[in-house]
């Protein structure tokens, strides 16, 4: 649905593309380093069979991601355990690796390395078990169709149970991180992600109302509208299973469609997303803080959610934007290359899988797909 007062949030929003998806591109290119990782599991969940407790686990991802550098290489584990990292940018690199157990559980073990005119050195990560969250974010489509009206407001968020229990959305929120230069250096740092915007769904955390069945897709929509009656190529999300509503302005709202409330009382827009480059968090909604921050732009109000309630967040943008989301949430960014107005989306390559590096998690496909793989 076209909205006359939404001109001054496209403003906004360029305004904030250009602030937030400046590249720090490398410097320095070092064909000499290298730097050999061996990944192994001390828990006994690679190989149960192995009694020492300290199995070398082959096929392993190893993420190398330059804290300095947008810049980022994956690497898998050979019969050994080990990775040869070598003829990268020579840089200070964070190295998460990540072994899948179960649907449910995953190995983890990251750590922080100088790869820097080095080139006989070994080093050791060890993993620790993590359980994986049942619910993930399992489709973002951001960019818009194919227009030439500057239309993007058929905008959804699709979430997927992955677990063989039902989940309970009650009280969960969705938020769109803060990740412009002013937070981006302390976001690896602080316990918390920091939120532009914060929707929450009905009920309380915790609660059992609003159900996701084992294998069931949900459709969150910015406004739960036949945008085909505007664009004809736009997408029909009449029929979305809840919608994004900013109780504190004229917002759209369809009296069929159960409502995520706005958190952040002077947020004066709806949920609307980057279409170049953005990150989208959900959280459990059982902690959260409302805070005043004081930025370049003035005092202004926005949502502190604890990274220990984050179930699953999705960053995306081309590799030569600056990282956004905390490592610890996201080591990846999903959506190299896709176009703004050019009706594609993004989604999992498998809806099962999250590897929390939404690069190798996440694939561009020619369409939207609400409600479905």
């Amino acid at each position: 649905m076209w909205k006359l007062t939404e001109s001054i949030l496209l403003v906004w929003i360029v305004f904030w593309f250009i602030q937030s998806c400046t590249p720090k591109q490398p410097v320095q290119v070092d064909t000499d380093v290298k730097y050999t990782v061996v990944v192994v599991d001390t828990t006994g969940l690679y190989n149960p069979a192995d009694s020492s407790r300290h199995s070398l686990v082959a096929g392993a991802t190893l993420n190398a991601n330059s804290t300095e550098y947008v810049k980022n290489y994956t690497f898998r584990t050979d019969d050994s355990g080990k990775v040869v990292i070598e003829g990268v940018i020579a840089s200070n690199y964070r190295l998460d690796a990540h072994y899948p157990v179960s649907r449910g559980t995953a190995l983890l073990g990251s750590r922080t390395v100088s790869i820097i005119s080095v080139t006989d050195v070994v080093d050791t990560i060890y993993l620790s078990p993590i359980q994986l969250a049942p619910v993930l974010i399992n489709e973002i489509y951001y960019a818009g169709p194919q227009n030439n009206i500057y239309f993007f407001y058929d905008q959804y968020i699709e979430l997927f149970n992955r677990a063989d229990s039902t989940v309970y959305l009650d009280g969960m929120i969705l938020t769109r991180c803060r990740t412009s230069p002013e937070f981006r250096v302390l976001m690896d740092t602080v316990d918390y992600v920091q939120n532009v915007y914060a929707y929450q769904f009905p009920g309380t955390p915790g609660g059992n109302d609003y159900p996701l069945e084992p294998g069931e897709y949900i459709v969150i929509a910015t406004d739960a509208y036949d945008h085909s009656q505007t664009v004809t190529n736009a997408v029909d999300l009449s029929h979305a299973d809840f919608e994004f509503f900013n109780q504190y302005r004229n917002d759209y709202d369809n009296p069929d469609v159960p409502n995520l409330l706005n958190i952040i009382p002077n947020i004066g827009v709806d949920f609307y997303i980057g279409l170049g480059c953005d990150a989208v968090v959900l959280a459990d909604g059982s902690s959260y803080e409302v805070v005043m921050v004081s930025t370049s732009h003035g005092d202004r109000l926005y949502c502190n959610v604890p990274i220990s309630t984050v179930l699953d967040g999705v960053e995306y943008g081309s590799a030569s934007t600056a990282k956004g989301l905390t490592y610890r949430i996201d080591t990846g960014k999903a959506g190299g290359g896709l176009q703004k107005y050019s009706g594609k989306t993004i989604q999992r390559a498998n809806p099962f899988q999250d590897t929390n590096n939404s690069t190798n998690d996440f694939q561009i496909t020619n369409g939207p797909t609400p409600g479905y793989q």
